[in-house]
């Protein structure tokens, strides 16, 4: 069994490595493509280094696909040498071949999790400091404006020229009762080290505001750049630690809490996501006839892949929208999938 194993592994580890590097490649090219101007009008850098940017973040996008496909790829390569008859023929069944590749698959997941954790975040914050394609302005524009509700005061911004100046910021004041009292507007916020200093102000008291409120002129707040940049980044593009903390502070955000919970579940359970693709992909790919190259399973696969990838997104959008809780969000279709590689090995066990 121990043999079997490590040469599974070395199968399945040498097609996943082939895919996951040519897959990232190829989107990444594509991506640097269609921001080609943006590239070479912004004058730095280059096609090149855009992609190694990108890189870590295109890996954690396709890494769920690259894993079934080398799974696939795995069985067809043993179904094209006559050896799943063989291992079939020794008495190995769906189970025990699932459970020689479980190692592996474990140990991969879990380093993509290591790998994402540590390469994603500033690989985004390189790419909203450069500005190029969807990374223009920080994750902060008018069409995409960041909230934050800071000691009751309601924040609105709609633009960043840099890491410590944020710029069209309106403050909406309120009182006790959570009623508003006065909006002020600023052309420019510059961090100054203990809160942020406003220029280009006008404010307005809303009527019937008793006392009038004070206008705004220095922004006091626990607000640093590196907090507003996080704030304003997707939950999926965070840190676990970021995660943890923005699940758990609700001082202030632009998004419901539930939004990086949901985050926080799927990038620690990617290893059970692995898994439920294994037991998916281990009785698809059982076939045993003379003739057939697996190249039908091979497409089946690939199209369940596709499926769970298109499902997965729609539950985590849900999810983050607060429209799901965060586990079935997070975890639903994976063990839709777990419990449908179970089926289909119990259906493979009475047939054979």
């Amino acid at each position: 069994m121990i043999r079997l194993i490590q040469y599974l592994s070395k199968l399945f580890i040498s097609i996943w490595l082939v895919a996951a590097f040519g897959l990232v490649v190829l989107t990444g090219l594509l991506d640097s493509l269609a921001n080609a101007p943006d590239i070479s009008a912004s004058g730095e850098g280059g096609a090149l280094y855009y992609m190694w940017l990108r890189a870590p973040i295109i890996f954690d996008q396709v890494f769920p696909f690259t894993l079934m496909l080398a799974l696939l790829l795995t069985f067809v390569s043993l179904i094209r040498r006559n050896e799943l008859v063989a291992l079939q023929g020794v008495g190995l069944s769906v189970f025990a071949q699932v459970r020689a590749l479980t190692p592996i698959v474990l140990l991969v997941s879990s380093l993509a999790v290591g790998f994402i954790n540590l390469r994603v975040p500033p690989s985004v914050q390189a790419l909203n400091d450069w500005g190029i394609g969807e990374y223009q302005g920080g994750n902060v524009s008018g069409d995409d404006p960041l909230w934050l509700n800071d000691k009751g005061t309601f924040v609105r911004m709609k633009g960043r020229d840099s890491l410590t100046t944020l710029t069209d910021l309106t403050f909406f004041q309120r009182d006790a009762s959570a009623k508003i009292i006065g909006v002020t507007w600023a052309d420019r916020a510059t961090y100054t080290g203990d809160g942020w200093a406003l220029s280009g102000l006008s404010s307005v008291a809303v009527d019937g505001a008793d006392p009038a409120p004070r206008p705004l002129e220095f922004w006091q707040t626990d607000q640093t750049p590196l907090v507003i940049d996080r704030l304003a980044a997707d939950p999926r593009n965070l840190s676990i630690k970021d995660l943890r903390a923005f699940a758990s502070f609700r001082g202030s955000g632009s998004r419901p809490s539930v939004a990086y919970r949901v985050w926080l579940i799927k990038r620690l359970t990617l290893p059970l996501t692995a898994l439920a693709l294994l037991l998916v992909a281990a009785p698809v790919m059982q076939r045993l006839g003379r003739r057939d190259t697996g190249t039908v399973a091979l497409i089946i696969g690939v199209g369940m892949t596709f499926l769970f990838m298109i499902f997965d997104g729609i539950m985590i959008t849900m999810g983050t929208a607060g429209a799901l809780p965060a586990w079935p969000a997070a975890l639903g279709i994976t063990v839709f999938f777990a419990g449908l590689g179970l089926y289909l090995w119990l259906n493979q066990e009475v047939l054979g």
